[in-house]
């Protein structure tokens, strides 16, 4: 009952928080509007990638009034079909703090018995992540994040009987992940960011390569993202850019790098 009462706050929390910044959004006469759409070779999220890596489309759209801002995205697969959407609501105080909330939601399958305690986990709907970031300053473009899961079933201990049965959920988690940025230019030609991103601490969401359950799972603090990211403009128009991008990751917990070559386009007002 009082997991019920939690989870119909946190929805109404984030409801309400939406339709707050879409009145404040709409309250203006021209509200900044952009339409984004990426087509990559795989979609990696956080030095992880995803399941059967695969030609990826992700359209999205965002609304912003000064600071405040909403949105939403979506991730399809070329072998999969639809995956994942996430909906957001965010503030950037100025140009240096900013905090955000997201709701994502991957496709949900049915428990098989066949199916991994980690495959279970990963598909079982709604993640909240809570995200704060600060930029140090315009010549040194070094931006510090951290994300932390503060609701949602893929962040809980998921129990089970000697018969490998569910039979129910235990404690939160909350996985969290730490990531500083840089961005710097090669010859005012080519825009680069170099990414450094690492879990404090046991976090079953941002490494979900087995289950936390597994004594070989990685615990406690581990680098799980290093990534260099290019991109060139092709078009820059006055409503509509176009770029190609391209990423290369290497994710040391999971000793394994990642290529990721990339199109995208913005539309905006």
């Amino acid at each position: 009952m009082q997991t019920q009462i939690l989870i119909q706050a946190k929805r109404l929390l984030f409801i309400s928080l939406f339709f707050l910044l879409n009145n404040l959004l709409w309250a203006q006469d021209k509200p900044q509007i952009s339409f984004r759409g990426d087509i990559a070779t795989s979609y990696m999220w956080r030095g992880v990638p995803t399941e059967n890596s695969s030609i990826a489309f992700m359209p999205e759209v965002t609304v912003g009034w000064k600071g405040a801002y909403i949105g939403g995205w979506n991730l399809i697969s070329s072998k999969m079909g639809y995956m994942e959407t996430a909906l957001y609501v965010g503030y950037d105080f100025n140009d240096h703090l900013g905090i955000s909330l997201t709701d994502n939601y991957s496709k949900g399958i049915d428990h098989h018995e066949l199916m991994s305690r980690w495959g279970r986990r990963w598909r079982s709907g709604h993640v909240i992540d809570a995200h704060i970031s600060y930029t140090i300053s315009e010549r040194f473009p070094l931006t510090i994040g951290w994300s932390t899961i503060i609701a949602g079933k893929k962040d809980r201990e998921w129990l089970y009987n000697e018969e490998d049965q569910f039979v129910g959920f235990g404690k939160r988690y909350f996985s969290s992940y730490f990531e500083l940025t840089y961005d710097f230019s090669i010859a005012n030609w080519i825009d680069m960011q170099a990414v450094v991103g690492a879990v404090p601490f046991s976090s079953p969401y941002f490494l979900p390569n087995k289950d936390v359950d597994d004594p070989d799972y990685p615990r406690g603090f581990h680098f799980s993202n290093l990534t260099l990211r290019a991109e060139k403009k092709l078009l820059d128009l006055n409503h509509f850019d176009l770029a190609i991008w391209g990423t290369a990751t290497y994710n040391p917990t999971y000793n394994k790098p990642y290529f990721v070559l990339g199109l995208v386009f913005n539309v905006f007002n």
